[in-house]
């Protein structure tokens, strides 16, 4: 397992529904939780927004993700998107959190595209979680490596 210091970053908030899109009037997480379910993956123990964190100087390399989800049509209004999920245990204020890293793959994503060390964390609800805050990310290395 890869440990890594990361920092709780703004998004751009169309995961949770916050970002007043019409096409994703509950956030996408909610529009494409039935469509992982269908393949295997259940999200909805997860709070139904992404936490965004910055690896930097890291970046990442995918290598083997826990899920691979190929052309997935969650939306009327976006072509069918690539996912992969890679497992992860996230440190908050001393607390430990299972989650996954949640990645729409760049290649086939048109909208909202992440900065490559960016990662976005799918996890329980955290009370009290702030911007700019430190978060431990505990990432397996045979799923997902980390360079600079």
């Amino acid at each position: 397992m890869a440990l890594i210091d990361a920092h709780i970053i703004p998004g751009y908030r169309v995961a949770s529904g916050q970002a007043g899109d019409s096409r994703f009037p509950n956030g996408t997480i909610m529009m494409q939780a039935p469509h992982f379910a269908d393949r295997g993956l259940d999200i909805n123990s997860y709070f139904s927004a992404t936490i965004n964190v910055t690896i930097a100087p890291f970046q990442f390399k995918i290598l083997k993700p826990a899920h691979h989800f190929i052309k997935v049509k969650w939306s009327k209004h976006l072509p069918t998107e690539d996912f992969y999920f890679f497992d992860l245990i996230a440190t908050y204020n001393g607390t430990q959190h299972r989650g996954l890293v949640y990645m729409p793959d760049p290649n086939t994503k048109i909208d909202h595209i992440q900065a490559s060390d960016t990662l976005e964390l799918l996890l329980p609800k955290i009370e009290g979680i702030q911007y700019h805050r430190p978060i431990t990310l505990r990432l397996n290395d045979d799923q997902l490596s980390l360079s600079t």
